[in-house]
């Protein structure tokens, strides 16, 4: 209904010629438009690398697994969120009670709103108690045990 009253308004206004040359340069313009879209969504990447992140919880749920809370006296899987310093993107090993975080992959993803500065020690969020870890981690996995 739109087009055709917009055509009819083109055909009657600017003549057939012109409305060819709109149409072409409107195409031009959107397919221009669509593929900035498309280039800034792909290129976009998140500041943690969530397959990374998905091992290393992974792996510190092993040692603990291992450990069988012989060094503290209990087991030390906890709700754990690697935090990027800078933008504060978050990435969760587990889901939260609030539905803050969202589910990508293996993964639980998200922001910590800007007036929670602490990125390293104890957070409450999302209704749970979180051990919040910045990152990057050392590429090293012996340092990262320590």
């Amino acid at each position: 209904m739109c087009y055709s009253f917009l055509n009819y308004t083109y055909h009657r206004t600017l003549g057939i010629n012109k409305i060819n040359a709109m149409t072409k340069h409107g195409k031009i313009i959107i397919n221009l438009l669509v593929g900035v879209c498309i280039s800034c969504c792909t290129l976009a990447q998140s500041p943690i690398d969530t397959e990374k992140a998905y091992k290393i919880f992974q792996e510190t749920k092993a040692l603990c697994l291992k450990d069988n809370g012989m060094l503290w006296g209990r087991t030390l899987i906890v709700p754990l969120i690697f935090v990027d310093p800078h933008t504060g993107f978050i990435v969760a090993n587990q889901d939260d009670t609030m539905g803050l975080l969202t589910p990508q992959g293996n993964v639980y993803t998200g922001t910590l709103p800007s007036c929670c500065t602490q990125r390293k020690g104890v957070i409450k969020y999302g209704g749970k108690t979180w051990a919040i870890i910045p990152w990057p981690l050392s590429a090293d996995y012996q340092e990262r045990q320590h």
